[in-house]
């Protein structure tokens, strides 16, 4: 991927966020389904309509990605990683993609 070679920078920025979430119990599957539940928020955020909301819509969407990167690593991390929980963060982040477009050209 064209993005691989910034993978050991987003380990570092990531580190202190995994160490959060393992201290905190957060288990992968619980990020992933947080990131999907903030990505509904951002569809209804751009649903809204105002530039407001469209700002907070945007916010919503940056965490989503974020999520979306430490639910990978503390998988990692905690020794947990499975096919089970990949098809999970896959399939979520496809409804998260939907979920947000249909926000967004609802809002338009």
């Amino acid at each position: 991927m064209t993005l691989d070679r910034l993978r050991p920078l987003a380990a570092r920025m990531l580190r202190p966020f995994v160490v959060l979430a393992v201290r905190f119990g957060l288990t992968p599957d619980a990020i992933s389904v947080l990131a999907f539940v903030l990505a509904v928020a951002a569809a209804g955020a751009f649903y809204a309509g105002s530039a407001a909301w469209d700002v907070a819509g945007a916010v919503l969407v940056f965490l989503n990605g974020w999520l979306d990167l430490l639910d990978g690593a503390v998988a990692r991390e905690t020794d947990v990683d499975s096919k089970g929980g990949d098809l999970l963060d896959h399939v979520l982040d496809r409804y998260a993609d939907v979920v947000i477009l249909a926000g967004l050209a609802a809002g338009a």
